[in-house]
Formats: C-alpha cells, structure tokens, sequence
C-alpha cells in the first residue's frame, strides 16, 4: 500500500452514487440490456427500434440496438445514434428507453449535457415503471444537479425505487431518514430500509445497518450481529466498513460494550480502508506501522503515509511527517522540508506543532 487513495468515480451508465451525510451510499445495479450479437441482427434491431413495433419483443429489440450502439459492441461507439434511438424509445412509453436517454443527458453523450432534460427524462422513466429511473431522479436531486430543490420529491422516488427493488434505494432512503433529510428524523424507520437493504445484497446497507445494530441494538446479541456484518461488509472491501471494523478492534469498544483488543486485526482492517481511500483509516494505519501495532514498524511507509495526510491538509499528519523528515526517520533526512511540514501543521491548528515551530525559531 502506497499513500492514501482518493475516492474512486465509478463510471456507470444507468445508476451514480450519492453521499447522504456520513452513511455508506452505494449505486444499484442496473444493467443495461444485451446488445445483439452480430452486425446482421444489429441492423434488424434497429429498424425494428426505429419502427418502435407496439409489443414486447420489438420493445427488446430496440433496447438491444441503443445498448449495442452505446456500447460498441458489433461496431464502433456511436452515441448519437444511441440518443437519438432512445428519444424515440421514451417518445413510445418505453420506460428503460428514457433511463438510457437521461444517463445520456446526465454524462453528455451523444448531444450536449442537460441536467434539466435528464431529470425529465429520469421522471418518465419512474412513471412507466422502471426503478433506475426513479432511483436516478433522486440522485440528481440529492446532488443539486436537478432544477427541482426539493428533497421531499428525492425522498419520493427514493421509495419508488426500492419498492421496485433497487435495493441502493433502499439504502439511501434508510440515509434520509436516519439523517432527517426530505422530512423529520426516524431512525427506527431507517433501521428497517436498512435491513432490507441488506437483505438485498446491498453492502452498504449492511454497514449502515450493522452500525445502526451495534451503537443502538434493541435486544441482546444486536452489537454482535452488528460486528458481524461489518466484517462480511469488510470482507467485501466496503471501505466504511473496514474503517469501522477497524476501529472496534483498535479501542476495544463494541457499542457499549468492552471488546478485546486486537491490534492486528484492526491494522489489517486499517489497510483496507485506506486503499479504499479513507483518511481516519489512513490516519490510523500510519500510526500503527510508526509504532509497529499489530505488525512490523515499517517507517518508510509510515512517512509516505503522514505525508501523503500532510498534502490533504492534516495537521497532526503534517507534524508526525516533517518530524520524520527532520530526524531522517524512513528516508533521507531533509531538515528544511521538515521545518516547512511542521510549519504547516500549526497553520492547519494543530497545538504541538505550533509548540515545535515557535522553539526552532528561538
């Protein structure tokens, strides 16, 4: 592991992430439809799209040539192509047609980047049935891209997408609730969309839910259950999870409760979480290879770590790292690079720093 990782974007076609306060938010997996398999049925499907026939197969076929088009897979990429087919599609009340045309709006493709228009287009999806659009529309509410302000309407299709069993929306909606946002606090409420979401598969949902289990459990063995799915969540490289997981195991405090210490668990759980691009966890690890907790010392990476936390604006790490390079601590000494690092720790707030600066300029 080298320096800490920034959040990752991942690039989607139909369902984006939204961040609701400090609860892991996950997309739901919608995937577009097959694209044909051949050049020969590419055409065939896209007459039968551009013929937009009134019955379900030619509903598919015009599906499969707007997924083949965008996605180039029986010939090169052609986004206009593929917007233009799902203008067409939606002009015909095909629900997953508007989805693709407001995921094209929203990214750009095909035509210029119209926030207003895929909001539109994301409505209609919702309203012929289909769970992405509504899931969509909350997304871009949620994250002030959509002419509509109003979080209530967010927290409206949120509900309409999990009812159509987009279990992400489920999990966001459990994150408006929690949060209080659209409508009045109800974490009884969001504990329950958050079971389900994780019911569901969803990962995030069973990070939110465990810790929801393990800082609130309403009957004996909750906490443990709780720790429990945070470990599976961790498992799976949900990187809250692992920060939290890690946490647990570091401090020995399991809600309430007393836990066993255990340091190299927590270190490897650290690990994780800072490759997932957590900076608590980053934080943390880099303490824990500084002091060799749970595991060997490693002060070159140690250093890499604080600095890498330095350049984020971390003023404890800034102090820990302009140390190291003063001393040679992990590396070749550079005592003018440290004097600069500890400088900027005290600018950041951070007292020992400060401490430190006043004494080398006496």
């Amino acid at each position: 592991m080298r320096n800490a990782a920034n959040f990752i974007h991942l690039s989607r076609l139909i369902i984006w992430i939204a961040v609701l306060g400090s609860l892991s938010i996950a997309p739901a997996l919608a995937a577009a439809p097959n694209a044909p398999s051949n050049n020969e049925n590419v055409q065939v499907n896209l007459e039968s799209c551009q013929i937009l026939a009134a019955n379900k197969d030619g509903n598919k076929s015009c599906l499969n040539a707007i997924s083949a088009l965008y996605r180039g897979l029986d010939g090169p990429v052609d986004y206009i192509a593929a917007r233009q087919l799902s203008e067409m599609a939606c002009a015909s009340r095909i629900a997953e047609g508007c989805n693709f045309l407001g995921a094209m709006q929203e990214d750009g493709k095909g035509g210029p980047q119209d926030f207003a228009a895929a909001d539109s287009s994301f409505e209609l999806a919702c309203l012929y049935g289909n769970g992405g659009g509504c899931f969509n529309r909350a997304q871009l509410i949620v994250n002030d891209k959509s002419p509509v302000k109003d979080l209530i309407v967010a927290r409206a299709s949120y509900i309409k997408a999990c009812d159509k069993n987009v279990a992400s929306a489920c999990n966001n909606y459990g994150a408006m609730l929690l949060n209080g946002k659209g409508v009045g606090k109800d974490p009884f409420a969001a504990r329950a969309m958050f079971d389900v979401a994780c019911g569901a598969g969803n990962v995030d949902g069973c990070t939110n839910f465990g810790e929801m289990l393990i800082n609130a459990p309403a009957q004996e063995g909750d906490a443990e259950r709780g720790l429990n799915l945070l470990t599976s969540a961790c498992e799976q490289q949900n990187v809250r999870a692992c920060s939290l997981k890690g946490s647990i195991y570091h401090y020995g405090r399991l809600g309430k409760k007393e836990f066993p210490r255990d340091y190299q668990v927590a270190r490897a759980a650290y690990e994780t979480a800072c490759r997932g691009g957590n900076t608590e966890a980053c934080w943390r690890i880099a303490q824990f290879f500084y002091e060799g907790k749970g595991g060997p010392q490693d002060l070159p990476e140690a250093r890499g770590l604080f600095g890498a936390l330095c350049k984020q604006d971390i003023g404890t790490a800034c102090f820990f790292y302009g140390d190291m390079l003063k001393t040679g601590e992990g590396g070749p000494q550079d005592y003018q690079g440290g004097k600069k690092a500890i400088t900027k720790g005290c600018k950041l707030g951070y007292p020992t720093a400060c401490a430190a600066d006043r004494r080398k300029k006496k």
